[in-house]
């Protein structure tokens, strides 16, 4: 592949952002399990994971090419440096290349959930790109997307891995509701990030991605069901970590309700990306231990490298 096709390509897919899928499972996993099962099985989710999110980025520009011909002109298909059949192709190839993955996790742990999450997580794929753009479904959707990535990481936690049954209770489930919360807070934040955005609409996307934090945050509030979700650290270390992770997020949104222009608000909604790393790497330090938090938080260094090199948006 020439490198003309290969970088339109990798604009297609969003290919900076991925490393937030990445984080998503490992996290999942880490979490719900106490640590990262075997390489095999690791690989499988991750795989699953990382397919199934470019898949959604590159049919979304399909699906959205008449919209990006009149206001996103530059974009791989609106300017021509990538075929709208070829995309078609290479999207739906990526997401039956994820749900294969998945299904070999369930393969490998003997349990319907992994496959059953992948399919749950690729059909929410396809109606958030296929919905139109200006119902308001649409942040609802993708926010589906993320905690269902966060939950395909955990859907290993009713799977006998290392002798173990973890149960699902409600301190698992409160991080892909708030996943959920935080990221249908960024959609709805990033909506008119090409044009000068209204700051009540700026607000109302800010302060909803924050309550997501907050529930994230409220976690170890609720009843634990099963090990691997005990909190290994303080609780007042854990409530600073959650300050810290908020102030990191909410700096990008203060700037862009000061200064409502879409450079500053597509900066914000990178920086709330990238902060997806950031909030999983909190997760997995606070219920799997400093090393699973370290590991997660590496992926934000190449994240930040690769946005300089490929849009995030």
């Amino acid at each position: 592949m020439r490198r003309g096709a290969l970088a339109a390509y990798l604009e297609l897919m969003r290919f900076s952002n991925v490393l937030t899928a990445v984080a998503d499972v490992w996290m999942g996993m880490a979490v719900s399990l106490g640590a990262l099962p075997g390489p095999a099985l690791t690989a499988c989710i991750t795989v699953a994971s990382v397919c199934l999110y470019l898949s959604g980025m590159v049919l979304n520009d399909v699906l959205d090419a008449a919209h990006d011909a009149r206001d996103r002109s530059t974009r791989p298909i609106p300017s021509g440096r990538v075929g709208r059949e070829q995309a078609m192709t290479f999207g739906l190839g990526l997401m039956g290349a994820g749900l294969v993955a998945a299904g070999l996790a369930s393969v490998l742990t003997s349990s319907p959930l992994p496959a059953a999450v992948g399919v749950a997580l690729a059909c929410t794929i396809y109606a958030y790109d296929a919905w139109p753009k200006p119902s308001p479904l649409k942040p609802l959707l993708m926010g589906a997307c993320r905690g269902l990535n966060a939950l395909l990481g955990m859907s290993l936690v009713q799977s006998s891995v290392g002798g173990d049954t973890v149960g699902f209770g409600p301190r698992l489930a409160a991080i892909p509701l708030g996943l959920l919360i935080y990221i249908v807070g960024v959609t709805l934040f990033a909506r008119n990030e090409a044009a000068v955005s209204r700051r009540a609409a700026l607000a109302r996307g800010s302060l909803t991605a924050l309550l997501g934090v907050a529930v994230l945050a409220a976690g170890p509030l609720l009843p634990a069901n099963g090990a691997g979700v005990e909190l290994r650290v303080a609780p007042l270390a854990w409530g600073l970590l959650w300050v810290v992770t908020a102030l990191l997020i909410a700096r990008r949104f203060a700037a862009a309700l000061l200064q409502p222009r879409p450079a500053t608000v597509q900066a914000a909604v990178g920086n709330a990306i990238q902060g997806v790393i950031v909030i999983d790497a909190a997760l997995a330090w606070g219920y799997a231990g400093q090393l699973w938090g370290l590991a997660i938080l590496a992926l934000l260094p190449p994240t930040m490298l690769l946005s300089r090199r490929v849009p995030q948006t």
